[in-house]
C-alpha cells in the first residue's frame, strides 16, 4: 500500500537541460519507492516517448499526452481517442493554413507535412518523424500537435 504519490514533470524537474534524468534523482525515485511512494509522471509526452525515462527511473505509472493515456503499474487504465471525424475536420482546416500536424497514438506519431520548426521541434525532443499525411485515418489518435 502506498503512503503517498509524487507526480513528476519532466522538462526542468526531471530532466537537465540535455533531456537527461540526473543520477541523483534516479536515486531519490528508488529511494520514493523504497518508502512506498508511488512516483508518477505526468507530462504532455506520450509513452513511447519516455520510455527511456521509464526505463532508467524505474517509473511505471504515467500521466501521459495531457492526461489523454493513463497507465499504472505498467498496464494501460485510460487512452482517449479522437473522433474520426473530428480528425478529418482539423486536419482539413490545418491543410487549408499550411499548417504542419503531428497524430499521435500511445506507440508513435507522424507528421502531416514537415517545416523548419517541425525539424527543429522533433530534433529537441530526440525524436525522428515520418511524413505521412493519412496516417491518422488508420489509427486511434490520442493526441495532436499543430
Amino acid at each position: 500500500m502506498y503512503q503517498a504519490i509524487v507526480f513528476f514533470d519532466l522538462d526542468s524537474t526531471l530532466f537537465d537541460d540535455n533531456k537527461h534524468v540526473l543520477p541523483a534523482s534516479v536515486a531519490a525515485i528508488h529511494e520514493m519507492q523504497q518508502h512506498h511512494i508511488l512516483p508518477v509522471i505526468a507530462t504532455g509526452r506520450n509513452i513511447f516517448e519516455i520510455q527511456y525515462v521509464l526505463d532508467g527511473t524505474g517509473i511505471d505509472s504515467v500521466v501521459g499526452a495531457n492526461g489523454s493515456y493513463v497507465q499504472y503499474q505498467g498496464q494501460r487504465l485510460a487512452a482517449a481517442v479522437i473522433a474520426p471525424k473530428l480528425l478529418t475536420a482539423v486536419t482539413a482546416f490545418a491543410q487549408r493554413q499550411h499548417d504542419p500536424i503531428a497524430y499521435y497514438t500511445s506507440q508513435g506519431f507522424r507528421l502531416s507535412q514537415a517545416n523548419a520548426d517541425t525539424t527543429e521541434n522533433f530534433q529537441l525532443l530526440r525524436l525522428h518523424p515520418i511524413v505521412d499525411p493519412a496516417w491518422y485515418a488508420t489509427q486511434q489518435i490520442n493526441f495532436l500537435n499543430a
